[in-house]
């Protein structure tokens, strides 16, 4: 598995979360993969938020490019999968989890996943400090 650092834009000085009960609790778990990896919920939720953006614009990383928004990602369960050792069948399953603990909601289409973090509420400019 690699190992990811979370790292903010320069410009952002904060940001604010909203987690339900359900959530914190789903977080402070973790995963078995198929390999035989353990998979922590709370560093597969930061993966996923290393991707979030924070202003509106075309996501080209991928064959699909597609405008999204803040609060927005453009995912590959594929790579994502191949990169935590695990199969797409049980992201795309600790993806749903997810959304039912009010984290996400997923969206697929034309071969495009595109996560949206409703966790999100709000993040705060570094020159508005």
């Amino acid at each position: 598995m690699t190992t990811n650092t979370f790292m903010l834009p320069e410009w952002v000085a904060s940001i604010r979360f909203n987690f339900s009960a359900a959530a914190v609790e789903w977080l402070g778990q973790s995963t078995t993969t198929e390999a035989g990896t353990t998979i922590s919920h709370l560093a597969f939720f930061w993966l996923l938020l290393s991707k979030m953006r924070f202003d509106f614009g075309a996501d080209i990383s991928f064959h699909h490019p597609v405008s999204i928004g803040p609060r927005q990602a453009q995912v590959s369960v594929k790579q994502l999968a191949e990169q935590l050792g695990s199969g797409r069948k049980q992201l795309t399953n600790l993806m749903a989890r997810m959304e039912s603990a009010g984290l996400i909601e997923v969206s697929s289409a034309d071969k495009r996943t595109i996560v949206t973090f409703v966790c999100v509420e709000g993040f705060r400019n570094a020159d508005s400090v």
